[in-house]
């Protein structure tokens, strides 16, 4: 007897990008080495992994590509180890990851030299979000009003009908093209000159652009490393980057945004009511999980109560009208909703929130329980010019510089090898502890210290 699942998925299947440090991009299918993927697991966590170096011609280039995907796949598995040690999963969960050159996939039929490395080092995001009945969210203490993340919502319904091991719960991208750096026996925890350092020489720069592009001629260039860099030339720890987007992989995002236009901040996007098989009208979609706690700093009012009015008014627009007139299409609905919706007190408030919460510094903060079930807030990123995946999505780049919140901020800490930054807090480790009760708050479990 096939069990019948009471999760409804919602296709999301885009990568979020992340400015100065997300990409993702619809890959060509072109022959390289290792188009074939590599699966690789640690603990709860399971990796397929595809490294995109091209086709070397000689035998030492070769073994030199190969050792560098080693390295990033060493790298990703450290990362998940680190997550693992704060966050307990019950449920084994599938990372889809590709490492290779961004030049190389937009401009491959150009002169890949003359491709500039566009500052992108990774992205990532849940594969697919899910909805729950209200009856069922009772019984799991979830909230039916949110979408979940499968990563997170599968801890819950381990045995759900809906569950594929074929399907990934994140999908990842990391950027060949970034000078990255990785641990080396000389070098083990990446004591460099960055911010939170001990002051110490440059990290060495692994050449991962020159053989993400396969510019050699000789297998005399086979040498994976440089040794040529300056104590200012910016250089990125891998293992940061990969912990930080497999974090938004996690449900670590906001779902407010533009959906309809830059003047405007609205909780999801326009979307079909049905009732009984009929279109009665259109409202926004639920939010992600993350946003649940989300609230103006300067009133103190929760997002959510905005979300709500926004999405009441937007769903009355047509209650009448929808009534009288048979709508056969969501473009025939939408057309006609649209500019009346544009003129409603709804888009009013959203335009009011643009401009007094998504672009005003330390307007928003996100409230969290401590093992100890205290509240306390963290400060999200609300730069004055926004950005869709970046701002919201991230804790402030300011207030936690230089702190054990780093790993969240918008930007990727260089110079600096994520153990040798300081300081950590004890028992969350790099994800500090504000990350981490927001996880908690979403719904992870924690391992407590």
């Amino acid at each position: 007897m096939q069990r019948k699942s009471y999760l409804k998925p919602i296709s999301i299947n885009q990568l979020y990008l992340l400015p100065n440090q997300t990409y993702s991009s619809d890959r060509p299918n072109r022959s390289k080495r290792s188009a074939i993927p590599n699966v690789i697991t640690l603990g709860k966590i399971e990796i397929t992994f595809t490294c995109n170096m091209p086709n070397q011609i000689y035998p030492d280039l070769q073994k030199s590509s190969d050792q560098i995907c080693t390295l990033v796949e060493k790298g990703l598995l450290a990362a998940a180890a680190r997550i693992q040690r704060v966050i307990f999963f019950d449920t084994t969960i599938y990372v889809d990851v590709s490492f290779g050159s961004t030049c190389r996939e937009l401009n491959y039929l150009a002169s890949p030299d003359s491709c500039v490395w566009n500052k992108i080092l990774g992205a990532a995001a849940p594969a697919s979000w899910h909805e729950i009945s209200k009856e069922n969210a009772e019984k799991l203490e979830l909230d039916e009003n949110y979408l979940y993340p499968s990563a997170l919502l599968k801890q819950y319904t381990p045995n759900d009908s809906i569950w594929n091991p074929q399907d990934a719960d994140i999908s990842a991208s990391f950027n060949s093209d970034a000078p990255w750096w990785f641990p080396t026996v000389s070098d083990p925890l990446g004591e460099g000159s960055g911010t939170g350092g001990s002051g110490g020489p440059p990290l060495v720069r692994t050449r991962t652009r020159e053989f993400g592009l396969g510019l050699f001629t000789a297998a005399s260039e086979s040498d994976i490393y440089d040794n040529s860099m300056q104590a200012n030339d910016k250089i990125y720890d891998f293992q940061q980057t990969a912990a930080h987007e497999l974090m938004h992989g996690l449900g670590f995002m906001s779902a407010w945004g533009h959906s309809m236009g830059t003047d405007s901040f609205l909780p999801g996007n326009p979307v079909l009511q049905i009732e009984n098989g009929t279109l009665t009208g259109i409202t926004f979609s639920k939010s992600y999980i993350f946003d649940k706690m989300m609230a103006h700093t300067a009133t103190g009012v929760l997002l959510k109560d905005y979300a709500d009015a926004i999405r009441t008014q937007a769903i009355n627009i047509l209650t009448e009208t929808s009534r009288k007139y048979p709508f056969t299409s969501f473009t025939e609905m939408f057309n006609l909703w649209q500019p009346l919706f544009l003129q409603s007190p709804a888009f009013q408030l959203s335009k009011n929130l643009q401009s007094s919460i998504a672009t005003t510094p330390m307007q928003l903060i996100t409230w969290y329980q401590d093992f100890s079930g205290n509240f306390h807030y963290a400060v999200l990123y609300t730069p004055r010019l926004f950005d869709d995946g970046s701002s919201i999505s991230h804790l402030d780049a300011t207030i936690y510089g230089g702190t054990s919140e780093y790993l969240m901020r918008p930007f990727s800490t260089s110079g600096i090898g994520i153990d040798a930054f300081t300081p950590h807090d004890r028992g969350v480790s790099v994800l500090g502890v504000g990350v981490a009760g927001i996880l908690s708050q979403m719904g992870y479990v924690l391992h407590k210290s």
